[in-house]
């Protein structure tokens, strides 16, 4: 508590001085009411003109706020490329010490202009109290990228060679579209990232730390992304792409918007593929049972084959300038096929087989639905910055899966079937009212406050038969609600800015088991969490920021269903009685910004006494898995990310992270620790005939497993040619060569080095691919649907309802 009051009163004392200051502030906007980010902004005397006073960048909202040293007569001067300059005059004097332009409108040249020598660019990555932007508009190769290749050039955001997507280290993130949460980027993100074109992307942030508004449940990273905005047209305007590569995997959308008078729209569509060869795996695996001295040789083949669809409608109606109505709707539909076969051997330690058989599988029946629909009305008051906004928010998840298990080859099986079949449904539901309010007071301070009720209804219903009538069901349904007050006060003086706030949330959470086999119970749970953050912009090129932030994760129906999937050698079912998991975190970043070189580094450090984490125990050579919340977790991470433009035609870009982190289970005696490290580089350059090249690598470790064990470090590579065509080069095309070096297939070893057993397995699939991809944009890009100021955002639960792009194999839970 001593440190937290030192902070805040740093964070007072600076905002007295910068109280005494002189000081200037607008918005800056074009002729259509769009924010025109990173213009320079110049401030002189007025009786000389040769030699700035002050100088500075807007931000990416066309914002600005400039310094000065004394009362005078000025002259700001705003430049941009492609703009007329504008200059105001002004005056400061010790009664009247700010000045607020308001919006300043930059008006397009008439000057037609010759050949123009670009000498600098403006910086890609912004820095905030509680987040790290990312300008996508601003990147050019977002004219022919995906959103989820536009990642690897994001601060604090990794995607491996499997398009794997990982925050601040972590693959327990959520995504958000527009500020909103979005289930179906967060539970497919890979295959839904893939299908939406970057040049329909404005920004793309990282939420660090997220503050009191935004829900205590959920994980402390946030990836939201922002669809261009604030845009005028008539018509239709566009982009639709297509895509395909030599593993056979199609993968194509559309995104189209129109606007007549005061209502806006927009769709979007997205379809992929997913073909055998694609994802084809194969994993060898040995194991030693410590208790009997046994081992265990595992090997099998998988395969899936399916498809997926992805849509969202969002729309809008604005009848006056105090008042807006927006609506929006998401579906995901995915369905695919496993099939493999997988062959099991027992030996003891003298090398004599015990037992083994050989297993063919396949899903008949693989898919997940995602809905979601959501309205906001937005209110606005005479007084500037002020808003009102009621939300509603309907959600829901459908999970089916059905598995066919037939046993062949059996050598003295201690089993009595040789078949299996197990049918799965879970369904989740979701209703969250939401009221949101905002206020400024001065130019400095504003507060945030709202209220939030969410409705949740999870339930599950497993069936497992066996070729002997042995049957094992379990219909189990899982409730919560969570009540929720939040308050949240903001000031920004311009070289410092602080938040700090509170959320108390009411949940309850009840359990209900139909076939009458468990009581039922409930738990009342109430939780307080505070979140303070502090940002010091030393200059206009360097700045500091510090936050600290708690969360809590409540188990979602994956992890506290009490189904037994039964295998022949494993036994797996959730834990009902799990509670919740608090977590805190520190994390300190600086950042960067010059001409040609954009810096961003940060180290965090997270700590958990109670995280939910699965418990594996070996009895009669049977693994039987659960959860509990025994974790105790602690995570050293450092982030760094340099871009440089080495010339006009050449940049170059490094994200790198490492860090420590440790898992233990006091109870149980167990710990597993271990330093990693991983790097992303990237090097593009522009090639005569408008061509475009850029190489890439990167190598990444995936850490500690559980409690249990970790897996090896994976290495990819991949170059790409891009080229536009046609008018404003509306059509790109572009060749992608994932891997073309080295060894055609990826392995990946994990081992278990701790637990009941240990040993390895080693998974290999093809990772060498040739894919082309081609875009058009049509229409004029000056549109885009009209978004409230608030809105809902549910940090889902661990653990909930996810799909993947193939099915598991139930005899392999050990891997």
């Amino acid at each position: 508590m001593k440190k937290v009051f030192c902070l805040l009163l740093l964070v007072s004392m600076a905002t007295i001085c910068a109280n005494a200051q002189y000081k200037v502030s607008g918005e800056v906007v074009d002729s259509t009411g769009t924010s025109e980010s990173y213009v320079t902004v110049r401030i002189y005397k007025d009786a000389d003109m040769t030699k700035p006073i002050a100088i500075g960048t807007s931000d990416i909202d066309g914002n600005f706020t400039q310094t000065l040293p004394s009362a005078g007569d000025y002259i700001l001067r705003i430049t941009s490329v492609g703009k007329t300059p504008s200059e105001i005059k002004f005056s400061l004097h010790p009664a009247h010490r700010t000045k607020d332009f308001g919006k300043i409108v930059m008006r397009m040249s008439e000057n037609t202009l010759g050949e123009v020598e670009v000498i600098a660019q403006r910086p890609l990555v912004v820095s905030e109290v509680d987040r790290i932007s990312y300008d996508v508009q601003g990147d050019e190769d977002s004219k022919t990228s995906t959103i989820i290749e536009m990642l690897r050039k994001v601060p604090m955001v990794t995607v491996d060679g499997n398009n794997e997507i990982r925050v601040k280290g972590e693959a327990n993130f959520k995504i958000y579209k527009n500020g909103k949460p979005n289930n179906s980027f967060t539970n497919n993100p890979k295959e839904v990232l893939s299908s939406i074109p970057a040049s329909m992307i404005k920004r793309i942030e990282v939420i660090t730390e997220p503050g009191a508004k935004y829900d205590a449940e959920g994980v402390g990273g946030i990836l939201n992304i922002v669809t261009i905005d604030n845009m005028k047209v008539k018509g239709v305007i566009g982009n639709l792409f297509a895509s395909y590569d030599t593993k056979g995997t199609p993968n194509m959308g559309a995104y189209l918007t129109t606007q007549i008078d005061k209502f806006t729209a927009s769709v979007n569509y997205g379809y992929f593929g997913i073909s055998e060869k694609a994802t084809r795996n194969n994993t060898v695996s040995e194991y030693l049972y410590r208790q009997s001295g046994d081992t265990q040789r595992y090997e099998d083949t998988s395969t899936s084959k399916g498809y997926g669809n992805y849509m969202s409608f969002e729309a809008s109606y604005e009848p006056d300038s105090l008042n807006l109505i927006t609506a929006a709707f998401d579906g995901f539909f995915y369905k695919v096929k496993p099939t493999g076969t997988s062959t099991t051997s027992f030996f003891n330690n003298a090398g004599e087989r015990l037992y083994g058989y050989s297993d063919r599988f396949h899903f008949p029946d693989f898919n997940n639905y995602n809905f979601a629909g959501k309205v906001d009305y937005q209110r606005l008051t005479r007084h500037k910055g002020e808003s009102i906004v009621l939300s509603y928010l309907l959600n829901t998840t459908t999970n089916k899966s059905t598995q066919y298990n037939e046993l062949d080859d059996l050598f003295n099986p201690p089993f009595d079937y040789t078949s299996y079949y197990t049918d799965n449904n879970q369904h989740f539901w979701e209703h969250t009212f939401q009221a949101d309010y905002t206020r400024p007071f001065g130019s400095k301070h504003k507060i945030n406050a709202g209220a939030k009720y969410i409705l949740r209804d999870n339930s599950s219903n497993t069936e497992q038969r066996y070729d002997n009538s042995a049957t094992n069901a379990t219909d189990f349904s899982h409730n919560t609600q969570v009540a929720a007050l939040y308050a949240e006060y903001m000031f920004n003086t311009g070289p410092v800015g602080a938040r700090a706030g509170v959320r108390y949330e009411y949940s309850y959470l009840a359990a209900k088991f139909k076939d009458g086999k468990t009581p039922d119970f409930h738990q009342d749970l109430n939780d307080i969490v505070p979140t303070i953050g502090a940002n010091w912009r030393i200059n206009p090129a360097n700045s500091l920021n510090l936050t600290f932030g708690s969360r809590i994760n409540r188990p979602g129906i994956s992890y506290l269903n009490p189904a037994v999937i039964a295998t022949p050698n494993s036994v797996s079912q959730g834990n009902p009685d799990l509670s919740s998991a608090h977590s805190y975190s520190f994390r300190l970043s600086y950042m960067l910004m010059k001409p040609k070189i954009t810096l961003n580094a940060s180290t965090g450090y997270v700590f958990c006494n109670e995280q939910i984490t699965q418990i594996s125990e070996v009895r009669d050579n049977i693994i039987y898995n659960s959860y509990g919340n025994v974790g105790h977790a602690r995570r050293l991470s450092c982030n760094g990310y340099i871009q440089w433009r080495a010339t006009q035609k050449t940049s170059i870009m490094v994200n790198a992270s490492g860090g420590y982190s440790k898992l233990a289970n006091p109870s149980l005696g167990l710990s597993n620790s271990r330093w990693t490290w991983g790097f992303y580089a990237q090097a593009s350059q522009q090639l005569p005939w408008m061509l475009r090249i850029e190489a890439l690598g990167g190598r990444f470790s995936s850490g500690i497993n559980d409690l249990y064990g970790r897996t090896s470090a994976m290495y990819f590579h991949s170059i790409t040619l891009s080229r536009s065509f046609l008018k404003e080069n509306r059509l790109s095309v572009r060749i992608n060569a994932q891997n073309p070096f080295g060894s055609s297939n990826m392995r990946i070893k994990s081992y278990r080095t701790g637990g009941d057993y240990i040993g390895s397995a080693i998974i290999s699939r093809h990772q060498r691919a040739v894919s082309v991809t081609v875009s058009w944009r049509f229409g004029s890009l000056n549109a885009q649907v009209k978004k409230t100021v608030k809105t809902i955002s549910n940090d889902d639960i661990v653990g909930g309802a996810q799909t993947g792009a193939s099915g598991n194999n139930g005899s392999n839970t050990q891997n």
